[in-house]
């Protein structure tokens, strides 16, 4: 057996195996269309309808939106979590 090989095999034997890290819920991008903004996932498809007048990126599962002025929160489900009801 060749030295070198067993040593780079027992090496390779310690490393730890990469980690590939995968986000928990999809990765949803907010996009403009028609004048209005909405979220696609990853694969372009539109999973929250291009309803509002601005969308934010989403934050630990949340997204600022402004409907008529107006800025409240919804949830990666479109669900509105806190209303719009703060003028900006």
């Amino acid at each position: 057996m060749n030295p070198r090989r067993f040593v780079l095999g027992l090496l390779l034997a310690l490393l730890p195996s990469p980690t590939v890290c995968q986000p928990s819920q999809p990765v949803l991008s907010s996009v403009k269309h028609g004048g209005k903004e909405g979220y696609i996932d990853p694969a372009g498809l539109v999973v929250i309808l291009f309803k509002f007048d601005y969308a934010e990126d989403f934050y630990k599962g949340i997204a600022k939106v402004q409907v008529k002025g107006k800025t409240g929160y919804i949830n990666t489900a479109g669900e509105m979590v806190i209303p719009p009801q703060y003028a900006q």
